[in-house]
């Protein structure tokens, strides 16, 4: 039976580290009973600690700590409260939790949780049990995450790779070990060599295309000259290893190559400056490839230079069928787009054309449906006079509601329409080209070739030509 209450409560804590890491260090279990006593002594409680360290919280079997709490609980029947920092300390496998849970009820303990607070709970047993088994379901995807990166930092402190996909230049020979595989490897090597020489990533891609007969993109090319596994190190979030990967390059090399990078890229002439979207921004489409054109800004020598390019073609080797490189300076293309929109709109039969489009875009919905409703209604309306509901002055009278509310709704529908073409002239230049123009199409010699509007059913261009 329990003390009465004018004796002191029995509290026990307990308190986990997950790894031997963790364990040795201290600071994580010393932090956890440090909270925990902080608890005991706030409410006047005597405390008995209970710990496990550096042992994995899915198994309950192998851990000496929670073995002797469970034993302290059911032999004793003198424990009041059992405190710890958050409710994963005990188990991370929902089924032995919850057999916790149950002996915990059974033996009229409490269990006070630091993170989650489940002290704070006041309703029945049935209530209690029904929220600790939601919240051990909303563990459980925590669990199985934490369960992956234990085995995945197991594997790892055993030596083996993680990942499934390895550098250029290695491969898994049939003991799943780490090789070097001889003809990359040597494109590899080539890349540091060449790369100290002083060429660029683009140039490299051309070389590597015409000696080894091999396709790197240049932003391969880059990552290739960074990754420190070429040097025999593996660095990931469960530690460091220098025997994962046999060396491909010397780390003097290594090092002299991080150095140039570094050094170009502090004296690069061409800095780029934070960037806002341009006036043709996402409307511009390659003559050669027919993707959309990105655009850039760059500062050189204190001036700042706007441009379009087609990055889709600069990304491929020099010696590639399908590189190409097309640029358009922004002040060139943009003044001749806002020309062409200009001068067609000039044009009083554009004009007209331009407002029925917008009429006819903005109002087709609008009427089906208000015709439907019309039609519908008249129909109702002689029906009931086919069948004796009404006479002819009730007929001549719902059919003169009926045309009279059409007529309202088409005076509205007017004001609406209105009201949105007011709001369409008040737009900007650039209000302009994001909302209604869809895409702008340039020739190889950069001269505009159209300028669609809307889903393409006008093209400013082939109408100027018609019209002026």
């Amino acid at each position: 039976m329990k003390k009465g209450n004018n004796v002191r409560k029995r509290a026990v804590g307990y308190a986990r580290v997950s790894t031997i890491r963790q364990a040795s260090q201290g600071f994580s279990l010393l932090s956890q009973s440090q909270r925990i006593a902080g608890i005991a002594q706030e409410r006047g409680w005597d405390l008995k600690m209970f710990q496990d360290e550096g042992l994995s919280g899915y198994h309950m079997s192998n851990r000496q700590g929670i073995q002797s709490l469970i034993t302290e609980i059911k032999c004793t029947k003198q424990i009041d409260y059992l405190i710890i920092t958050k409710l994963d300390r005990l188990s991370r496998n929902a089924k032995e939790l919850l057999q916790l849970m149950e002996l915990f009820r059974k033996n009229g303990v409490t269990l006070i949780s630091l993170t989650e607070q489940l002290d704070d709970l006041t309703t029945s047993m049935g209530m209690a049990q029904a929220q600790i088994y939601g919240a051990v379901a909303e563990f459980e995807r925590s669990i199985i995450q934490e369960n992956v990166r234990l085995g995945l930092a197991n594997k790892f402190q055993q030596g083996r790779v993680i990942s499934s996909q390895l550098p250029y230049g290695y491969f898994f020979n049939e003991q799943h070990k780490v090789q070097i595989e001889t003809a990359t490897s040597e494109v590899v090597k080539f890349l540091y060599k060449t790369y100290l020489e002083g060429k660029g990533y683009r140039k490299l891609s051309t070389l590597v295309r015409e000696k080894f007969n091999t396709k790197l993109r240049p932003v391969n090319i880059k990552k290739i000259l960074m990754n420190q596994r070429y040097i025999g190190i593996v660095k990931t979030n469960y530690g460091k290893r220098q025997d994962m990967y046999p060396t491909i390059i010397e780390k003097q090399t290594f090092a002299d190559v991080q150095t140039l990078m570094t050094k170009k890229r502090q004296n690069c002439p061409r800095r780029r400056i934070k960037k806002e979207p341009q006036l043709l921004h996402g409307k511009l489409v390659c003559p050669v490839c027919k993707h959309h054109m990105s655009d850039n800004r760059v500062c050189s020598n204190g001036k700042t230079y706007n441009y379009y390019y087609c990055s889709v073609g600069t990304n491929y080797p020099r010696q590639d069928k399908a590189y190409h490189s097309y640029r358009l300076k922004s002040t060139d293309i943009e003044r001749k787009v806002t020309e062409t929109i200009r001068t067609i709109f000039k044009s009083e039969v554009f004009q007209g054309l331009f407002v029925k489009a917008v009429v006819r875009q903005l109002s087709a919905k609008k009427k089906v449906k208000a015709y439907e409703k019309h039609v519908t209604d008249r129909k109702q309306i002689f029906m009931q006079f086919e069948n004796g509901e009404l006479t002819v002055e009730q007929l001549k009278e719902r059919l003169t509601i009926t045309n009279d509310r059409d007529a309202l709704r088409n005076r509205q529908r007017k004001v609406n329409l209105n009201m949105i073409l007011g709001s369409f002239l008040k737009l900007g230049q650039q209000g302009f080209v994001d909302l209604i123009v869809s895409s702008i199409t340039v020739d190889k010699r950069k001269n505009v070739k159209s300028i669609l509007l809307g889903k393409g059913e006008f093209d400013l261009v082939h109408l100027q030509k018609e019209l002026l």
